[in-house]
């Protein structure tokens, strides 16, 4: 399995044009990774990721702040601090760090690309995750949402 497998199935891995929400292929699947992404398409029909383009607003950036993550046996919440345009072409998620050092340069390299900079403190003992959809103002383009948990 990879990332493309659920940009054309559903839930119940049947074909279908909307796809699915989909957790990237290298996170465990239990949110307890240092970084988990999520993929989902940007739907005409204002499904599936297409509200996260809102995040261009800046109103909507510091009025919705906050994520929440409900699994079977806990709720894990999140904070927004970085939001961005970006072509897939050049540019690839890291999940896996060295260390911590190396993670938090992650986490101040990609505040840096964020349309509204804030003073949000990346404290690397926090997990990190990672919304993203298709975005057309670039060749291949992504939008991207990071929250660190909280």
């Amino acid at each position: 399995m990879d990332n493309e497998d659920y940009l054309n199935r559903d839930f119940y891995r049947q074909k279908s044009p909307s796809g699915a929400i989909f957790m990237d292929y290298r996170n465990l699947g239990n949110f307890n990774d240092n970084h988990t992404v999520l993929y989902g398409h940007n739907m005409k029909s204002k499904t599936m990721f297409h509200q996260l383009h809102n995040y261009q607003e800046r109103a909507f950036f510091e009025e919705n702040q906050i994520i929440e993550i409900s699994g079977l046996y806990e709720t894990k919440t999140y904070q927004v601090f970085s939001v961005y345009e970006v072509s897939a072409n050049d540019y690839a998620f890291q999940l896996n760090f060295q260390d911590q050092e190396e993670y938090h340069r992650y986490l101040e390299s990609v505040a840096s690309l964020s349309l509204h900079p804030s003073e949000w403190v990346l404290d690397p003992v926090h997990s990190l995750l990672t919304l993203a959809t298709c975005s057309y103002g670039v060749d291949n383009g992504r939008f991207v949402v990071h929250a660190l948990e909280m």
